[in-house]
């Protein structure tokens, strides 16, 4: 397992909470096996032994969290264009988006609709892990193209809590959240008839 997979995966195990911000894919604890994959093959186009390993580890991880006696409490703001993104084809997209509709039971989901504009998620995906104040002050994990941080300053923590009340803020209701991922459901469905 690559060294910043571990940490982060050792940072979710012991939060209380994450709260998560991803703008232009489904996060990987809400991912189908099938969007995972497809979305592995797209980004690292690793080799096929690689992609399974990926594929164990991601599906590992996601039991780990959603099946522990006391799982962290998660909250995940997405950005519209993660929805409507069709990643692996509309049969994996459409899968995706169904699986988007039961995990709302496990988690709190709002999605950042196109109208609501510019905001602070522009610069990019991140989470912050809080953890019980006698155990660890929490941390924001960032990743990109140059890497992946770990943020612990004040100012950093500052910053991103900000940005994620301001994301809450922007963001649907959970309930006009559900209602929008029925209509993309609706939508893909629309078209794929009109296309015969």
């Amino acid at each position: 397992m690559p060294s910043h997979w571990a940490n982060y995966l050792a940072l979710e195990s012991e939060a209380t909470s994450l709260r998560i911000f991803e703008p232009m894919i489904v996060h990987g604890l809400l991912q189908t096996d099938e969007y995972a994959s497809a979305l592995d093959e797209a980004i690292t186009g690793g080799t096929p032994a690689e992609m399974e390993r990926f594929l164990r580890i991601r599906t590992d991880r996601k039991k780990h969290v959603w099946e522990s006696n006391d799982p962290p409490r998660i909250w995940v703001i997405l950005d519209e264009a993660s929805l409507r993104r069709m990643v692996g084809g509309p049969d994996v997209m459409r899968a995706q988006l169904y699986h988007l509709l039961k995990m709302k039971e496990l988690c709190t989901l709002q999605v950042v609709p196109f109208q609501a504009g510019a905001h602070p998620g522009a610069l990019g995906a991140f989470t912050i892990f809080d953890f019980d104040e006698e155990q660890h002050s929490p941390v924001v994990y960032v990743e990109g193209q140059a890497g992946n941080l770990y943020l612990e300053r004040s100012s950093d923590l500052d910053r991103c809590n900000l940005a994620y009340s301001y994301l809450t803020a922007s963001a649907l209701s959970p309930a006009e959240t559900t209602g929008l991922i029925s209509a993309i459901i609706r939508e893909m469905a629309a078209h794929e008839e009109r296309q015969g």
